[in-house]
């Protein structure tokens, strides 16, 4: 079937929005606002904190995680490796080791610290949070720029899918799930274009498996015009968006405590780098290395003082002292 033509000269954002990716609500521009402070520091009625009884042994799982990214980056054509390391994501693509011995009950003892109207842990120091800075040197992407531009009505729009991925995947409700874009990855370009179509596929597969996914093992592709140009896509704030769905999906699992998505195992890796709360035993050759997560890869973590007692982090937490941070 022949779709309508698409120019890439006629392009324009936005269009009226349809659907807007899970969790993105939590990225936004600074701006004034007429909030009730009261109604903002008030704590949730329904948080796992309050429902879930103190002996219970509880996990929350998360849902993404590394998957197959750094095989798949590995595997790219060079010239389309290439288009992927100037849009900024080598550096965090490189944290992707599989497998990670991950400890789930960390995420639990934080969820019940959490407050999601503030999007900060309630802590005996004080109100702390993962800031952009923490999230910067754990995961290796740039934080701060220009806002993302993503285009809520994209999937309706055949040619435009066509042209930015090579085909029209299968959609639903504006996402796609991120595993079809595994066959996407594995093709062999023959022009620049066709290489620049592989990379926005690869980078979706990688966002819907690690980064910014949706529900159910999706992606939105609303973030597609934001790669029209993979060169200069490395001026978008991609921290910050992945912040701000880290703080959306750890809201919810603070108040629903069954499971998160977004770039999870950066409250793991935080709690160990900045509370210190039980962190295995690291090998690595240099503690001083960047992107923080290197350092806690499999290869590198020893035993765990601790390991999967909820008990023990929870009175780790109760006797936090602001020396310890």
């Amino acid at each position: 079937m022949k779709h309508p033509e698409f120019s890439e000269e006629i392009y324009t954002l936005p269009r009226p929005p349809l659907f807007v990716p899970s969790g993105f609500a939590g990225y936004k521009l600074p701006q004034q606002t007429d909030y009730d402070l009261e109604l903002v520091l008030r704590d949730p009625g329904v948080h796992i904190a309050n429902t879930w009884a103190e002996a219970e042994q509880r996990d929350i799982r998360g849902f993404g995680g590394p998957c197959s990214s750094l095989a798949l980056y590995i595997g790219l054509p060079p010239k389309v490796r290439e288009l992927v390391d100037a849009a900024s994501f080598r550096e965090f693509i490189q944290t992707l080791t599989v497998p990670v011995r991950n400890d789930h009950v960390v995420l639990v003892a934080l969820a019940e610290r959490w407050r999601d109207t503030s999007n900060t842990f309630h802590l005996p120091p004080g109100e702390m949070t993962v800031m952009l800075s923490d999230f910067a040197a754990i995961t290796g992407l740039r934080v701060g720029g220009e806002p993302i531009p993503f285009d809520s009505g994209i999937h309706v729009d055949p040619a435009a899918l066509e042209w930015f991925l090579g085909e029209v995947p299968q959609v639903e409700r504006g996402a796609a799930r991120y595993a079809q874009f595994i066959r996407y990855s594995k093709k062999k370009p023959s022009n620049e274009h066709e290489e620049a179509q592989i990379a926005r596929a690869y980078l979706l597969y990688m966002f819907g498996a690690s980064l910014l996914p949706g529900r159910g093992s999706t992606v939105h592709l609303s973030y597609l015009p934001a790669l029209k140009d993979l060169r200069a896509a490395s001026r978008f704030d991609w921290g910050g968006a992945a912040l701000g769905t880290a703080y959306q999906f750890f809201g919810d699992a603070s108040r629903n405590g069954q499971s998160m998505a977004g770039y999870w195992r950066v409250w793991e890796l935080w709690a160990y780098e900045v509370l210190r709360m039980y962190p295995p035993e690291c090998k690595h050759p240099d503690l001083s290395t960047l992107p923080r997560a290197l350092i806690w890869s499999k290869e590198y973590r020893g035993t765990k003082e601790g390991r999967g007692s909820l008990n023990a982090y929870r009175l780790y937490l109760d006797e936090l002292r602001a020396s310890q941070v």
